[in-house]
């Protein structure tokens, strides 16, 4: 086992072209890290931890590139420096500089440091342990950055004699430090552009989902091909391109770069691997569209504009002839496909929806009274959903989409699931899924995991985040 906060084993310096292994943290958003965990452990990367920011990994620079390229629910890959002492702006310097910088950096390559979690002495921080801070406080990030960015340099340009240029925008390689009260995790972004990016969307519609919770989403649902999916309200066709990728198991980083290819060391080496993972992927789902048949998927929305984002969406994900896109109004579409697969995002009232949003759930639930043997899923960031809808939820999971606090939900339409009374009764939490505090995680992340409420007969509904 690797000691925890270090993230490479080899004390010698490496070759360019040596395996190498590397601690890694897989960040995933909140009630995902075990949804995260499952798909690592199916892609044979070795898991050693699940924490409440993500799943720790350890890798080498082939299953690195393997991760990068293939996992769905990951939202960035960050490779473990170190882990160190700040309980001041000098004592951040000081640790930080002990670092071994010019392993992973030089002079000629731009950088960017980048600052979260709980700062030493704030309100969210951990209780401080040790002796007082004697030096500068850390006020903010901005602040917390730039001490970091001057202890780097300092290191390079003792080393080089001179120091690599700062780039906010898109740096060749970015520092990031996870601050949680007086300790800080520091990190390399091997990722770079965050992992939601798979490249097929560049249409925006109100209130879009990322699309790593839309992969969690679907893996909860787990389709598997023998049944219409059908998603009424598809918006920029999300959810329906990510169970599509996920079913055909399509590899959803086969057409994108990753900041590790940029690494002045060990980059060039990575960036083949990557080159051999990305085209085998591209294969492998070229092929997998080719072969498919017997699938019937339908997105559909009444937004015109909507329908031609799916369209565009569906068209640069190769997977247009797989899906009909139709345009029709939920209220009254058509419900004849009993059997079905319901998956929907529908509008929340926050951004979108507004007063008129509550009588919509009430329409929905009218129109798909017919769908008895279908299995409806609906993300639900409204308090009153499950109370308009008209239906007890047999399960829900705790997400997020974005700063709201969602539910996921798995209904069955049937006399049996119908709530009798307007109100929404509240919902006991059985057996929550384990997952690990660990002490490297930056900061209290308020999560609940996924799969939290196994709900009763005589229960319904999810709590209010």
């Amino acid at each position: 086992m690797m000691a925890r906060g270090l993230a490479f084993l080899l004390r010698r310096s490496i070759p360019k072209t040596s395996e190498i292994t590397m601690e890694v943290l897989a960040t995933a958003a909140e009630g995902t890290a075990p949804i995260l965990a499952d798909e690592c452990n199916d892609l044979g990367l070795r898991v050693v931890h699940v924490r409440r920011d993500g799943v720790v990994l350890d890798l080498n620079t082939t299953s690195t590139a393997k991760a990068l390229v293939h996992l769905r629910v990951a939202t960035r890959l960050l490779l473990a420096l170190d882990d160190v002492r700040c309980r001041d702006a000098n004592d951040l310097y000081g640790s930080l500089k002990q670092i071994d910088w010019p392993r992973w950096l030089d002079d000629r390559h731009t950088i960017a440091v980048h600052a979260t979690g709980a700062l030493p002495g704030s309100p969210e921080a951990p209780e401080r342990r040790g002796p007082p801070a004697r030096g500068p406080a850390i006020r903010n990030h901005v602040f917390a950055s730039q001490r970091g960015k001057d202890a780097i340099c300092d290191v390079l340009r003792g080393k080089f004699d001179a120091r690599p240029n700062v780039d906010l925008e898109d740096p060749d390689v970015r520092i990031v430090l996870r601050f949680r009260g007086d300790r800080c995790g520091v990190y390399l972004d091997i990722s770079g552009e965050a992992m939601h990016r798979r490249g097929y969307r560049i249409d925006a519609v109100p209130a879009p989902m990322k699309e790593t919770l839309a992969a969690a989403a679907v893996a909860i649902v787990d389709w598997d091909g023998t049944r219409p999916l059908i998603d009424p309200m598809c918006g920029s066709g999300t959810l329906i391109i990510e169970a599509l990728m996920r079913h055909l198991n399509i590899a959803p980083g086969l057409h994108r770069d990753f900041a590790i290819e940029r690494w002045p060391n060990h980059g060039e080496a990575v960036g083949l691997l990557l080159d051999k993972e990305r085209d085998a992927a591209k294969e492998a789902a070229d092929a997998a569209i080719a072969n498919a048949s017997g699938l019937k998927v339908i997105a559909g929305d009444f937004d015109r504009a909507a329908l031609r984002a799916t369209r565009t969406h569906l068209e640069r994900a190769g997977l247009t002839d797989l899906v009909e896109v139709v345009r029709h109004n939920v209220r009254r579409m058509d419900t004849d496909l009993a059997d079905a697969v319901v998956i929907c995002n529908p509008p929340y009232g926050e951004r979108i929806g507004g007063s008129t949003v509550t009588d919509l759930y009430e329409a929905m639930a009218q129109r798909w009274a017919t769908l008895d043997r279908a299995d409806v899923w609906v993300l639900d960031g409204h308090d009153d959903f499950v109370s308009r809808f008209g239906y007890r939820p047999r399960r829900s999971w705790m997400l997020r989409n974005g700063q709201l606090h969602v539910r996921w939900h798995h209904f069955r339409l049937t006399e049996t699931d119908r709530l009798r009374g307007r109100s929404e009764p509240e919902v006991s939490v059985d057996d929550p899924a384990e997952v690990d505090q660990d002490p490297t995680a930056a900061g209290p992340v308020a999560v609940e995991a996924p799969e939290i409420a196994d709900v009763r007969a005589d229960e319904a509904g999810a709590p209010s985040p």
